[in-house]
């Protein structure tokens, strides 16, 4: 992150794929990976599942937590452009920063060269879930 220029305090998520359980290596892993990302002056971010949060959070409390919860991941269209903009605590992760709550979602917009786009829909709780704290 130094390297490629982002400021200090900036946050890095580093993504788990994964549903629970949380293994030990795997939270080993998280734990060392959050003390590092700190020690370096930026903040531990980690996108997760909902099922997951709660396990990382107690790993490393300071962590910003970007949960997943999605209804399916097959590809599923969505009408319209107009999008409700809910909280992320409605990811099912109260304190959540924010929450891709749509995989895979087929637009169809107007003026798109090929009618139709797909795309993943979040919400956060700033514009910028990766600005420095």
């Amino acid at each position: 992150m130094d390297a490629d220029g982002f400021p200090a305090g900036s946050t890095v998520f580093l993504d788990l794929e994964n549903g629970p359980p949380m293994t030990p290596a795997q939270s080993g892993y998280v734990a060392a990976w959050c003390d590092a990302v700190s020690a370096r002056n930026y903040q531990p971010g980690i996108y997760c599942s909902h099922s997951l949060a709660d396990a990382v959070a107690a790993l490393r409390p300071g962590a910003r937590i970007w949960a997943f919860k999605v209804p399916t991941i097959a590809p599923n269209p969505v009408a319209g452009t107009s999008f409700p903009t809910p909280d992320p605590s409605g990811s099912g992760y109260a304190a959540a920063v924010a929450w891709q709550r749509g995989q895979n979602c087929r637009l169809t917009l107007p003026g798109a060269p090929t009618g139709a786009m797909t795309v993943d829909l979040d919400v956060a709780t700033t514009a910028d879930p990766g600005a420095p704290v």
